[in-house]
């Protein structure tokens, strides 16, 4: 198995509620512990393989939201990852 480090600035975000803004909890850095072939995970980059789908988040909020990790075939998480997340309403511009 290998570790990674993910920053939680890297991770994707989908379906963010667009009255809403993201920002994490006390979490900087992500650990993802991926086991599989080490010819495998010696090149494979987890850059932009992070992702966090918030299309159930609808309201404000603090949120163990799960972590989907693109995998590079023949491998697999050694445990699930979450991530803490806090939404709030987006403030409304002053004109």
């Amino acid at each position: 198995a290998k570790n990674y480090e993910v920053s939680t600035s890297s991770i994707t975000v989908n379906n963010l509620d667009s009255r809403l803004e993201l920002s994490y909890g006390t979490v900087v850095d992500l650990e993802i512990q991926i086991k599989g072939p080490s010819e495998v995970l010696s090149v494979f980059s987890i850059a932009k393989k992070v992702s966090i789908d918030l299309k159930d988040y609808t309201k404000p909020g603090t949120y163990t939201v799960p972590v989907t990790v693109e995998l590079p075939a023949g491998c697999s998480l050694v445990n699930e990852v979450s991530v803490e997340v806090i939404l709030d309403e987006k403030q409304e511009q002053e004109e």
